[in-house]
């Protein structure tokens, strides 16, 4: 009985040994660090500020690095949050078995979100730049949303569908720009979502958009797009309603 129990022992241990021998082997060795390299931050800057280098472990960098249970390489994180102030979405993650992706998006001021006399700059996704008290050509100003708390450099603490929905109409009129060589949001004069119902958009000191929120709000900015510059002339001033679905109807003033 004995020997049979120290036969187990000599077997689990065995087994561990293996187990060591092949996480540490070489197939575990870094053999690719994937950065994403933007206009704003190059890819030789950010591999720089990492303790990481190819041929080092994976298993250890995450332990020391990390976590080994959800394989984020968690200092690495903080490293480029610290030194790029206007980082976020920063994810640095091991794929085995000798693979680190790191990932991340750069903000750009685009928001400028009415906080009482406080004016505070965000990107569309609603991560804070600065404050402000002047409002400046090319920034978008958004009213209407309940601000709970906000730090620079973070995400702002609001409505977060709210949120989403800005994202959206920013997106669609930046999409909408790209593809006809316009400014078409530099005539976004303010976007309003105190009403629970619909989302107020003012153009160009004349017209004032009223669409509904819902999943099909990206299909109705880029209709919205096309009616504003297509069908409305430039002198006219009024009410374009897209509330009724599948409908957009203009009343002059």
């Amino acid at each position: 009985m004995k020997f049979k129990k120290l036969r187990v022992i000599l077997l689990i241990i065995l087994l561990i040994s293996v187990g060591i021998s092949i996480l540490l082997s070489p197939l575990f060795s870094i053999k690719q660090i994937s950065i994403r390299e933007t206009t704003d931050v190059s890819h030789n800057a950010i591999f720089e500020k990492i303790d990481l280098t190819i041929g080092d472990n994976i298993f250890i960098s995450l332990i020391n690095h990390g976590n080994l249970f959800t394989k984020r390489f968690i200092s690495i994180e903080a490293i480029l949050k610290e030194e790029y102030k206007t980082m976020k979405n920063i994810s640095a993650k091991a794929i085995f078995p000798n693979k680190l992706i790191i990932d991340y998006d750069i903000a750009h001021e685009g928001i400028e979100i009415i906080d009482g006399e406080k004016i505070i700059i965000t990107d569309e996704e609603g991560f804070v730049l600065g404050v402000d008290n002047i409002h400046q050509q090319g920034r978008i100003k958004v009213t209407g949303l309940q601000i709970n708390s906000y730090s620079l450099f973070e995400f702002i603490d609001t409505d977060q569908e709210k949120l989403k929905y800005i994202a959206i109409i920013y997106e669609g009129l930046t999409r909408y720009d790209q593809e006809y060589f316009t400014a078409f949001r530099e005539y976004i004069n303010w976007i309003d979502m105190s009403n629970g119902q619909n989302i107020a958009i003012m153009y160009d000191e004349r017209v004032l958009v009223k669409i509904p929120y819902g999943d099909d709000i990206s299909l109705k900015i880029a209709t919205m797009c096309v009616i504003l510059s297509k069908q409305i002339r430039p002198e006219e001033k009024g009410v374009l309603d897209m509330t009724v679905k599948d409908r957009s109807i203009f009343t002059p003033d």
